[in-house]
């Protein structure tokens, strides 16, 4: 890998989770990378002639799936936008187009991290789980300082005042950036130290309890449990054991923090989140989450073959009579379905379906990865119902990642198959 591209692609996953937010006409959110995706896009069109380091193509057309999702993505969102220009006014037709264009940034992001990871193979993943454990640890350190220094009386970006944000504007998006890292900085802790529990673990739990998501909670709740469920079919009790022992080990460790801190300042966040938990006034109340999901439903039921226009959910809902206020739906499913209809829905959702499958189908071929990558795809699949992720260009890259570990591992297992038929 050239110094150059290697500098400049862990630079990028470095700044990935760093988010800047900017009011132009509609709220607009970017990351630092988004500066230097373009410059490694650029060093790849320029080089189109790298070679796969050892990794040969597989007999079908396995290793094609990512274009094949992209071209099914462009090719819906190209019909959506034709459909949202001659149906609306201007000015929405240029909301769709700057939607659009949200989403255009995470296809190119899929698109570099798919060529680097194909192109580089294991030098390149060593860069990416190295970097990503890096940055994790700088964003976990923030998001704790955010919280001490409002505690404090010091207000900063890093808080949304007794929460922690990080370098998001937002708890809950910093929260499912923890839990899809936590698998990452596991997977670094196993190469680098054999163990699982280390700083960067114990970090980042604490700086997932400071967001006080009741989100996060139900979501390590259900996540942990399916995966304790997908490990037990495939009869991997040893790391049923492990999760019990490292959940009770964490558990005792945070409260052991929460005492302490409660002690020294008389901040309680565990029953800060508990009363958050146990509030859900917010969810149920008129023109709130469960009503904007009822509201997505029939939405999509007036427009089920290709959804309102990308975009539109907010307008067609106030149009319809849904909504009185300009909120989006929370709910990722949902969002798809009434703007992109269930053709849009298959087009987005099909491939995130399709590794969570293989993952699970390959889970005796690397366990102790594949159960840290299950827990973290399965934290995205619950947050989904809960956020609106489509332009959350962690959990786009995090795809990528887990399909290129699926790929290595099936190309291992055809290879040692073919070896003991012949």
């Amino acid at each position: 890998m050239q110094k150059t591209l290697k500098n400049m692609s862990t630079l990028m996953i470095i700044t990935l989770p760093i988010m800047v937010g900017l009011q132009s006409g509609s709220k607009f959110n970017i990351a630092l990378s988004d500066l230097i995706l373009p410059m490694i896009l650029v060093q790849i069109i320029m080089n189109p002639s790298a070679k796969r380091n050892g990794i040969k193509k597989f007999e079908g057309t396995y290793d094609n799936l990512p274009t094949l999702y992209i071209i099914g993505i462009v090719f819906i969102l190209l019909i959506n936008l034709l459909k949202t220009n001659i149906i609306y006014e201007t000015s929405q037709t240029i909301r769709g187009i700057t939607n659009t264009f949200k989403i255009a940034i995470n296809i190119f992001y899929f698109i570099c991290f798919n060529y680097l990871f194909m192109t580089y193979g294991n030098e390149f993943k060593e860069i990416f789980i190295k970097s990503w454990n890096k940055i994790t640890i700088i964003v976990s350190i923030t998001s704790i300082a955010g919280v001490v220094l409002y505690l404090i009386g010091i207000r900063t970006n890093w808080s949304m005042d007794f929460r922690a944000t990080g370098t998001f504007n937002d708890p809950n998006l910093l929260a499912i950036y923890l839990l899809i890292s936590l698998s990452i900085s596991i997977i670094y802790n196993i190469y680098t130290k054999n163990k699982i529990i280390g700083i960067n673990i114990i970090l980042s739990i604490v700086a997932l309890l400071l967001t006080a998501s009741r989100a996060a909670i139900i979501t390590v709740v259900v996540a942990t449990t399916i995966t304790i469920f997908i490990s037990f079919i495939n009869h991997d009790f040893k790391a049923i054991k492990k999760i019990s022992i490292n959940i009770i080990y964490c558990l005792v460790l945070v409260l052991l923090i929460i005492l302490s801190v409660n002690i020294m300042t008389g901040f309680n966040i565990l029953e800060l989140s508990m009363d958050r938990l146990g509030d859900m006034s917010e969810t149920i109340r008129s023109d709130s989450r469960i009503s904007k999901w009822i509201g997505a439903i029939i939405i999509w039921m007036n427009y089920p073959i290709l959804g309102a226009g990308i975009g539109m959910y907010i307008d067609t809902s106030i149009d319809l009579g849904l909504s009185t206020m300009k909120i989006l739906t929370h709910n990722t499913y949902l969002s798809f379905l009434a703007e992109l209809g269930i053709i849009g829905f298959v087009a987005f959702m099909w491939f995130p379906f399709k590794i969570y499958v293989d993952l699970i189908r390959v889970y005796n071929l690397n366990r102790k990865e594949n159960v840290c990558l299950l827990f973290s795809m399965n934290c995205i699949f619950v947050t989904l119902f809960t956020l609106n992720l489509e332009n959350f260009r962690v959990m786009w890259v995090f795809y990528i990642f887990i399909f290129n570990n699926i790929f290595k591992q099936l190309e291992k297992y055809r290879s040692d198959t073919k070896y003991i038929k012949s």
